[in-house]
């Protein structure tokens, strides 16, 4: 189980190219598949007039070449499985660049000292 930004950088990172927060301003982009991810806020759970869980929400976006989409989103699926990170998922295509776009929208429980 995924329980710090850096545990899901790392889970990433050993799959793709990763960079936290895209690769936009950046002089050169990595070759496809690459995967940007961004931290979209917090859902954290209130109980005894203080947070109970900590959350963060995170969406991944994976760029693979049209060829390999369908393989490519298939081994980070696993790899989110397989560390007990459940998700949601949609496909678009960006023809323009040969590409699919995988995006993911995942919650992870925090621990205190990640905050």
């Amino acid at each position: 189980m995924i329980k710090s930004k850096s545990e899901l950088y790392r889970l990433l990172s050993s799959l793709f190219p990763t960079r936290e927060g895209g690769f936009g301003g950046s002089r050169t982009m990595p070759a496809m598949p690459y995967i940007s991810y961004f931290y979209t806020g917090s859902n954290n759970a209130p109980a005894d007039n203080r947070v109970y869980s900590r959350t963060g929400d995170f969406r991944i976006e994976l760029y693979s070449p049209i060829a390999t989409a369908d393989s490519d989103r298939n081994k980070l699926e696993r790899a989110l499985n397989d560390s007990e990170v459940y998700f949601e998922s949609n496909e678009s295509p960006l023809k323009e660049y040969g590409a699919v776009l995988s995006s993911y929208e995942i919650s992870i429980y925090i621990k205190e000292s990640e905050e």
